[in-house]
């Protein structure tokens, strides 16, 4: 159960900050009047550190899941 409540919290996270990222290097390159081939390249390579950020707010979030279960188990 820790691990689907620190996937949910995860994934909520990564929603946003995945739609704000996209979002700035959309605008980015279009102000800068790239090609949609440049644009679409370029939202790809942005997904790369968002999947490395996923899982280092997961492990994150995980760890806190448990420290969560554990004091409850303790009281």
């Amino acid at each position: 159960m820790i691990y689907l409540k620190a996937l949910a919290g995860t994934m909520f996270l990564m929603v946003i900050l995945s739609v704000f990222t996209e979002g700035m290097i959309w605008v980015m390159l279009d102000l800068f009047h790239a090609s949609k081939a440049v644009i679409i390249s370029g939202e790809v390579l942005g997904l790369i550190p968002l999947a490395i950020a996923f899982v280092f707010i997961y492990k994150t979030a995980l760890s806190a899941e448990r420290e969560i279960l554990s004091q409850e188990n303790a009281a």
